[in-house]
């Protein structure tokens, strides 16, 4: 049954599309804000092909900075480790650039994560491992 007035959920609970801060260097008024949100955990940041949200409420609260990579829905594994060493080149250059930023993440514990975005919703491909490596689920 169709509601109206309800927005759809992905499987994975996420709501689809992207209701975050988008910057696009790491300075200037608008990266403060994204350096709050993401210290608060109060809303995902954007930064090129990266988005940038720590998880502080409800049941799966864990604190951790997530680093979310999309592919495509058919993106296969090397798809993906070509998207998480994209994302990691951008995050570690605006850390480069930004001590602020580079503190934030020493403070919490970061996830990096691929999913497949299928445009309704998101569905979780892989993560890296503590080396950095891309553990992919399928």
């Amino acid at each position: 049954m169709l509601m109206r007035g309800r927005p759809s959920i992905g499987d994975d609970g996420d709501m689809p599309g992207f209701n975050g801060v988008t910057v696009d260097a790491p300075k200037g008024l608008r990266w403060e804000l994204a350096l709050a949100l993401i210290d608060s955990g109060e809303g995902p940041v954007r930064l090129g092909e990266v988005e940038i949200c720590r998880n502080v409420a409800g049941p799966t609260a864990d604190g951790v900075i997530r680093m979310t990579m999309r592919v495509g829905e058919h993106a296969d594994r090397g798809g993906g480790q070509t998207a998480l060493v994209q994302g990691r080149q951008v995050v570690d250059e605006a850390a480069s650039a930004d001590p602020h930023f580079a503190r934030l993440l020493d403070k919490y514990d970061c996830r990096w994560e691929i999913v497949s975005d299928y445009g309704m919703g998101t569905v979780p491909l892989g993560e890296a491992d503590r080396r950095g490596n891309l553990v992919w689920r399928t």
